[in-house]
């Protein structure tokens, strides 16, 4: 998914739908269900995964309305809450629940929601099944962790170059005296503040 351009992805991918190949490779069958995102759509899904695992409660929002078409204006409030409650959950929880977690929450206020979330959360319960026996005891946090925090560190590095240098300066010297306060937070709260940094960023 952490790639630009479209990404396609088999949502059916149960036993029956793979073949073991030999070298230890896998190939699908039957590709009746196929999702394919855009390049907007593969962006958004890349930036509502990095929240989720930094556990941004404002950015899991924003995200998750903009993949729906919904107002965060008009909907924020509404599924603030639930959001925070579901950011709880991802700890321990497989990895179709990053995707089924957010669809449940679109249906508890009636809101509309992408196909492909559905798509994501099917296609993802083999592989909580098959972590669940071949890696028992982990999460969809333990067994993705690494990939994405390269990822967040990837997304940090692509918003610096795409940033104007001297804002982003300038605004970060005006920080400089709250670098003691800082480096406690990133000592003490490393999440928040890599939250805060990529805010930082983003914002200049």
């Amino acid at each position: 998914m952490f790639r630009d351009g479209e990404y396609a992805f088999q949502a059916d991918p149960h036993l029956s739908n793979l073949i073991a190949l030999p070298h230890g490779d896998v190939a699908n069958i039957d590709c009746g269900l196929i999702e394919i995102f855009n390049r907007e759509q593969t962006k958004v899904a890349q930036d509502l995964f990095l929240a989720v695992h930094l556990k941004d409660t404002e950015e899991t929002v924003r995200t998750s309305l903009k993949l729906a078409d919904l107002s965060y204006a008009k909907h924020a409030d509404m599924v603030r809450e639930d959001i925070q409650e579901y950011l709880e959950k991802t700890t321990d929880e497989g990895i179709s629940f990053l995707f089924m977690g957010i669809v449940k929450i679109f249906l508890k206020h009636s809101l509309g929601y992408p196909r492909f979330l559905i798509a994501l959360g099917r296609a993802n319960i083999v592989g909580d099944s098959l972590a669940h026996i071949f890696l028992p005891g982990e999460s969809a946090n333990s067994i993705l962790g690494p990939a994405l925090r390269k990822a967040v560190i990837q997304d940090i590095g692509r918003t610096v170059r795409n940033t104007s240098v001297l804002p982003l300066v300038h605004k970060l010297a005006k920080r400089l005296h709250d670098l003691p306060e800082m480096l406690t937070e990133l000592a003490d709260n490393p999440r928040q503040a890599i939250i805060n940094l990529r805010n930082l960023i983003k914002n200049t």
